[in-house]
């Protein structure tokens, strides 16, 4: 079954099949009522006409042709044909009069689905004239038969679309009036050139067009991921490799009854659906269908009551565990392979396989309920030579500087501190005036932020700074796959592919000792909270316990069947927790050398580790 939808009353539901065949079901009883044959190729669209009692069945094949069923005689009724690919959408006017449908041809069409004379009486818009244009209205009339006056409009937008919907008359022009009873009236009958439709395709964004002069009346603000300063150094990367594809559009009216705002919903190629305010087309909210897998993930907030996910795409996950709200976090070009977070939450770095490292700050939303608000991008750090796999902000509350390391061999220190607190003067501002700013770099000596105010913000408003590198270290002799601050921000930690781990001095990036002993690549490296001591996670299946002092192994913990990918100290540094690819997270107390319990609900290798202590 390719595709399938609901009659308004929810008591029959058609189904189409990859054979060419339409059945409709008695969706109480299970049996069927209707067999229609004589659509072309695959049946993908599957639409009744909301008017109860209509009993009409709208069905798109692999031909450009729209065939219309009628239930009462069970056969053909009519057929709609004007595009010239694929039909993709199909979505009905308020009053049931009207349809658009949307295709891979580039096209939206407005067809007109009741005859003239029943049209007539609940629209203005259908009093023809000899000549075959309608009265007091500019939509030309296609052609000069029945069937060819079905079309009433073609407006070329330039997209192959999947998705198509007429947007709540409230929206429209004449939402002045929505207050009164006429209002009301138009809302329930509204005149279709009053209307505006909304569209979403392979450009990943929303527009809205208007039915009447066929022009976008408002697009969403196309996703800007690379800052002026940086892209200079992509030797001119194609931003359109983080476009996400929308495969579905819908507007829902039911919020409508309850006096709620309706949303306009989108699904993407990826399988999440982003809820959008009508006027705005700002995104509101995300329901994540596929996170595939979870590379990396880290708590936030003082409350621990957020957690931002590496979910091996080019967005990061952020979760409300709270209030059960997901956001994406876009700006990446390739995968998220890593994420860390500052003591307060506020402040991110990512790093992922497009060779660059990401800094996002938090901004409260200043007309929301408390603690909602996003992330925004505040500085990109170029100069890697390959995918950074590993990502380390410092440990104390004051933020910075950030430290990567990637599949060059290489260890780079960033001054993120100057993004950061340029993006702090921009949302304290914002805060104060009770609007959200606009942050760019506008070229002085002083790097000062631009300010323009606006109701909304989105990704697309804010231009990260280029962050500088305060030093380079050639680390290690294979791939980094992890980077660990101290507690103290003196001292920091890699671990490599080549078996080893290392220690450095924060201040210069001078070499401080080896950590020789594993036996295999060295997954994950931790710092203890309270004493001098670090821990590894390797790919012989062990996790070691290092004195800073000698840079000697004091003790090593076995019992993983596979490489531990993941360590990370727990209760004071009392005990520590490990994540294997054998599927099983184990807690060891280090001072007994023992495995105090083994966690065996995964049913693959676990690469992410995150604690909450609090």
């Amino acid at each position: 079954i390719m595709g399938m939808g609901y009659d308004p009353t929810s008591t029959l539901v058609g189904t189409g099949s990859g054979e060419g065949a339409v059945k409709v079901w008695d969706a109480e009883k299970g049996y069927c009522t209707h067999n229609f044959r004589g659509v072309s190729g695959v049946v993908s669209l599957v639409r009744f006409h909301p008017t109860p009692g209509r009993l009409q069945l709208f069905t798109a094949g692999d031909d450009p042709t729209i065939r219309v069923w009628d239930l009462r005689s069970a056969s053909l009724a009519f057929t709609l044909d004007g595009h010239h690919s694929v039909v993709t959408a199909l979505d009905f006017s308020p009053c049931g009069d009207y349809g658009l449908s949307a295709g891979r041809d580039k096209v939206v069409n407005l067809w007109r689905l009741s005859p003239r004379d029943e049209s007539t009486t609940t629209t203005t818009t259908t009093t023809t004239t000899k000549k075959g244009k309608k009265k007091g209205d500019d939509i030309e009339v296609a052609g000069g038969s029945e069937e060819d006056e079905r079309l009433v409009k073609t407006v070329a937008v330039f997209e192959a679309l999947e998705g198509v919907s007429f947007m709540p008359a409230a929206t429209a022009a004449g939402a002045n009036e929505q207050g009164s009873g006429r209002g009301r009236a138009a809302r329930r009958h509204p005149d279709v050139r009053s209307l505006q439709f909304v569209t979403g395709g392979e450009r990943g964004i929303l527009r809205v067009w208007s039915v009447a002069s066929g022009v976008c009346v408002q697009q969403q603000r196309a996703l800007r991921t690379w800052s002026s300063a940086a892209a200079a150094a992509t030797d001119g990367k194609d931003e359109s490799a983080d476009t996400m594809h929308i495969r579905h559009v819908v507007v829902g009216t039911a919020a409508a009854a309850t006096g709620s705002e309706p949303s306009v919903v989108a699904v993407t190629h990826d399988h999440n659906i982003i809820f959008h305010r009508p006027q705005s087309l700002f995104a509101t909210n995300f329901l994540i269908g596929h996170l595939d897998q979870v590379v990396d993930a880290r708590f936030l907030g003082g409350r621990r009551d957020r957690l931002a996910m590496a979910t091996n795409s080019e967005q990061l996950h952020v979760l409300d565990l709270a209030r059960g709200r997901h956001v994406l976090v876009r700006g990446h070009k390739d995968i998220i392979l890593c994420v860390d977070a500052s003591a307060d939450g506020r402040t991110l770095v990512t790093s992922g396989k497009d060779n660059t490292a990401r800094v996002w700050s938090w901004l409260d939303r200043p007309s929301g309920p408390a603690g909602e608000g996003r992330f925004l991008c505040v500085g990109v750090c170029t100069g890697h030579a390959g995918a950074v796999g590993a990502a380390a902000l410092n440990v104390r509350e004051t933020v910075r500087f950030a430290l990567t390391g990637a599949q060059d061999q290489t260890v780079k220190m960033w001054e993120v501190g100057r993004a950061v607190a340029a993006a702090d003067q921009v949302f304290q501002a914002a805060r104060e005036r009770g609007l959200v700013a606009r942050h760019a770099v506008d070229g002085a000596a002083d790097g000062a932020p631009a300010l323009q105010w606006q109701e909304e913000v989105d990704d697309a408003d804010v231009e990260p700074l280029a962050v500088t590198s305060r030093f380079t270290v050639k680390a290690h002799d294979r791939d980094i796959n992890a980077v660990a601050v101290a507690p103290n921000d003196r001292l920091f930690a890699t671990a490599s592919q080549d078996k080893t781990a290392k220690v450095w001095s924060c201040e210069d990036g001078a070499l401080i000792g080896v950590l020789r002993g594993h036996r295999r690549g060295v997954w994950s490296a931790a710092f203890s909270p309270v004493d001098q001591c670090l821990a590894t996670s390797s790919g012989d299946k062990t996790v070691k316990l290092w004195s800073l002092a000698d840079c000697t192994c004091v003790k090593t913990f076995e019992g993983h069947a596979n490489s531990v990918l993941k360590v990370a100290f727990i209760t004071r540094g009392m005990q520590l927790v490990s994540a294997g690819a054998d599927g099983l997270v184990k807690l060891w107390t280090i001072r007994s050398n023992e495995c105090e319990a083994t966690m065996d609900g995964h049913e693959d290798r676990v690469w992410a580790l995150a604690v909450n202590e609090r």
